[in-house]
């Protein structure tokens, strides 16, 4: 149970350009879809075992293509909560997260979810790094969240970013993989 909650921030109008989330769990109130985290990436199941970043989406029970379809009040939220950890010892994290309200409005921002993987392999006299990364064309955006993981080696890993603009996204791709 959380101890505080706020909102750190609102956009109205928000249109999603792809929604790659892994659903993690259905409520009665909602869906939960997660972000980052351990196993998944915007780039496949490139999963490692350390990661940075890891959102939860609040939304309406609703598939990733119903939400494309429709535009959205997204709200960047904080919340603290008390936990125990497995040793027995008690903590306090934040964690941020997002939800997701209908809107009934014209689309003032556009949100696209972009990230990259890489592979690094023992080929013939050195090391090959193999990669795919998404790029995203020159205007203004703004990134509201970002993730990474990568194998203990470090051998795999990728990263990926949400980001937000006023003018639909033009993501493409770059790299050999």
């Amino acid at each position: 149970m959380a101890k505080e909650r706020k909102v750190l921030q609102t956009w109205e109008g928000v249109k999603f350009q792809n929604f790659p989330l892994v659903l993690d769990k259905v409520t009665d109130g909602s869906n939960i879809y997660m972000f980052g985290g351990r196993n998944y990436s915007v780039t496949g199941h490139w999963g490692g075992v350390e990661y940075a970043g890891r959102y939860r989406f609040h939304a309406p029970h609703l598939t990733p293509e119903e939400i494309i379809d429709k535009v959205w009040t997204l709200s960047k939220m904080l919340e603290i909560v008390d936990i125990i950890n497995t040793r027995g010892e008690k903590g306090t994290v934040q964690r941020e997260y997002f939800t997701l309200q209908p809107y009934e409005g014209e689309i003032q921002y556009y949100v696209a979810f972009i990230g990259g993987h890489y592979k690094t392999t023992l080929k013939g006299y050195g090391r090959n790094r193999n990669y795919e990364e998404y790029i995203v064309s020159p205007g203004e955006y703004e990134i509201l969240a970002t993730t990474s993981n990568q194998c203990r080696s470090g051998r795999f890993g990728s990263s990926g970013a949400m980001i937000i603009a006023p003018e639909p996204i033009e993501v493409g791709s770059e790299g050999v993989f």
